[in-house]
């Protein structure tokens, strides 16, 4: 509740074109029950319903449910929703000269495929191929790249990443380590790459428990970390580069969670 009273008070300060869930909306097993009874009196209020474009996370997948409850919640009956189509759940919309990219990283990959010549992965680099966009940016939950240990790196969404870098997409936006992070940008391997890499964001800070525990392979590329804290990233998206900045539930900017950066 307290991020959605911070999304609030953003829209009236400047208008938001859009809200992006990064996945795990409604613990702890994506039932269209929990949705309707914690998601949609907070993130779910119409007003905010209505510029939400949602990716699935881990919890939405659990065996129990399997996607149901959150294409249920999102999509209604129609085959294709706010969450794109019924079962993929991946999409892209432009917001101005932006081009965005919602992507299916489910649990681990595992219910709908991220592996190179999969479903998802061909769609990706046709959707790139048809939007030259100046500026790009994809999100969804399990991050290629990151330095916490809590639930680690995921391997399996490399393809959607190499595809991305491939056509040159400036930012990535993830969650599912509860915390926030703001890494260098990367190459495919995750080494730094300071002219073609994709800067990305861990943002796991929509209101669950805490991970505190860092130390993983690209620790060394975290150049912001917030822990113990909830709150929102804002992003500005301009018409040749991008600003940020980390606001908590307090309305406060933590010193290092802010910054502007060049589309490639």
């Amino acid at each position: 509740m307290k991020t959605a009273a911070l999304l609030d008070t953003l829209r009236v300060s400047r208008p938001l074109a859009a809200v992006l869930p990064l996945g795990d909306d409604a613990y702890g097993a994506g039932r269209l029950s929990e949705f309707q009874a914690n998601y949609a009196p907070s993130w779910g209020r119409p007003e905010l319903l209505a510029i939400t474009h949602p990716v699935p996370g881990n919890h939405e997948y659990v065996p129990v449910t399997k996607g149901t409850g959150y294409f249920a919640f999102f999509n209604g009956d129609a085959p294709v929703g706010i969450a794109g189509a019924t079962g993929q759940g991946y999409y892209s919309f432009d917001l101005g000269s932006w081009h965005l990219v919602a992507l299916n990283s489910n649990d681990g990959c595992r219910a709908v495929s991220c592996a190179a010549g999969s479903d998802q992965q061909t769609w990706l680099a046709a959707d790139l191929a048809s939007h030259p966009a100046r500026c790009t940016l994809a999100f969804w939950h399990n991050p290629r790249f990151q330095g916490g240990l809590e639930s680690g790196e995921t391997e399996k969404v490399g393809p959607l990443w190499d595809t991305l870098y491939d056509y040159g997409a400036d930012v990535v936006l993830n969650g599912h380590e509860h915390n926030y992070q703001q890494l260098a940008p990367l190459d495919k391997s995750g080494a730094s790459d300071q002219l073609r890499g994709i800067r990305s964001f861990v943002v796991g800070t929509g209101g669950a428990g805490f991970h505190e525990i860092f130390g993983g392979p690209r620790d060394w590329a975290v150049e912001t970390r917030i822990v113990r804290t909830h709150g929102v990233l804002e992003l500005t998206l301009q018409s040749d580069h991008y600003d940020w900045r980390f606001v908590t539930v307090n309305g406060v900017v933590p010193p290092g969670a802010s910054g502007s950066e060049a589309c490639h």
